[in-house]
Formats: C-alpha cells, sequence, structure tokens
C-alpha cells in the first residue's frame, strides 16, 4: 500500500470516487483535503476546523500513513508550507521534558493560540499557576499539562465540559493554529493562491 491522491474537478466526482472506493476496497482510508475559501477565510471556528483538517492531512503524508486523498482540483494546488516547515511549526511534548513555560506560552501565541480564563474551543489556552490547559486544533479534546519547575510533569486529555480528567498521554504535537506564526488574512490570502 501507498499514499494515493486523486484529484478531481468537483464535489460530485469526489462522492462519485467515495462511493466507489468504499465499495471495492472497505479496507482503505479514504479522507478529503479540504479547501479553504479564500474569499470568506476568517479567523472562525469553521476556518480552524478547515485549516486543523488541513494540516492533519500533511501531518499523516510526513509521517508516511497509507491512505487515499480526494481533493477538488482548487485544494490541491492551494499554497501550503514545505513539511520541515510544517514540522517545525509543531510543537512535540512530553512528560520530563525541560521546558521553559513562559517561551513555550509565547510560543503557542506565535502559533496563533489565544490565551483565555477557560478553554471552551480549539486554539485556546489557559495557564493557571503550574498547570495549562491548551485545545490543540488537530485534537477532539483539550489536553492538560502539569508543571513541577520548568519541567512537563504530565499530560493528560480532559473532558471539557466536567474538566475530569480522560486519559494520561505519554506524547502529543500541538499543530500550529495558523501556517505560518503571526500570519495575517491579506498575507494569507496573497500568498496561499
Amino acid at each position: 500500500e501507498s499514499q494515493i491522491a486523486i484529484v478531481t474537478q468537483d464535489s460530485k466526482s469526489i462522492s462519485d470516487w467515495r462511493r466507489d472506493l468504499e465499495s471495492f476496497r472497505p479496507d482503505l482510508e479514504v479522507v478529503e483535503l479540504p479547501e479553504i475559501d479564500l474569499a470568506e477565510f476568517t479567523v472562525t471556528t469553521r476556518s480552524l476546523e478547515i485549516l486543523a483538517r488541513r494540516m492533519e492531512i500533511l501531518s499523516r503524508l510526513s509521517r508516511g500513513e497509507n491512505f487515499i486523498i480526494l481533493a477538488k482540483i482548487s485544494a490541491a494546488i492551494q499554497k501550503g508550507i514545505s513539511r520541515q516547515k510544517f514540522e517545525d511549526l509543531s510543537l512535540k511534548i512530553a512528560p520530563r521534558m525541560q521546558i521553559d513555560r513562559d517561551k513555550f506560552l509565547n510560543q503557542l501565541i506565535s502559533l496563533g493560540y489565544e490565551s483565555s480564563l477557560e478553554v471552551e474551543r480549539a486554539g485556546e489556552f489557559s495557564p493557571r499557576g503550574g498547570i495549562l490547559d491548551i485545545f490543540p486544533v488537530n485534537s477532539t479534546t483539550p489536553i492538560r499539562i502539569e508543571f513541577f519547575d520548568d519541567e512537563i510533569d504530565s499530560i493528560r486529555q480532559f473532558d471539557l465540559a466536567t474538566r475530569r480528567s480522560i486519559k494520561n498521554l505519554d506524547s502529543t504535537t500541538i499543530f500550529p493554529r495558523n501556517f505560518i506564526p503571526r500570519f495575517s488574512q491579506q498575507k494569507f490570502r496573497r500568498d496561499i493562491r
């Protein structure tokens, strides 16, 4: 098996390909590369979900995972960032890592994350004493990082409604909320074309 990309001209063709692939090869994972609507791009939850989905697919490609990508021509030709730049922008953390907490918070801000009193949606973080809650754009659940001085003591997923821990993580990767730190919308629209 290998990575395969099928580029089509419209959404109907993508639906047809998906239906056929799922009928003939149900063992293969099929994903659709979403298109960023340049005319309507704003930093909304929906826009962030689309960016996160594109970044998730790029990340999986860089790891060499096997799946089939379906994309409209307009989505496939949108300019992105190199694999190396994407990996450089992603923050990889694990328990027992030494991290300067203030620098880490500044990194999150430079990658487009917003500080809030309490994490409620993807793209937010909330520092409180030795605890840092982050809702990575590439995750369906937020994570809680506990620090002991400048060392990460633990990383856990937690339930957004109850704030209770779901499971401990051996490591995690935090994707950037924006492709490039402090990317302006005008520059994004110009450079992505």
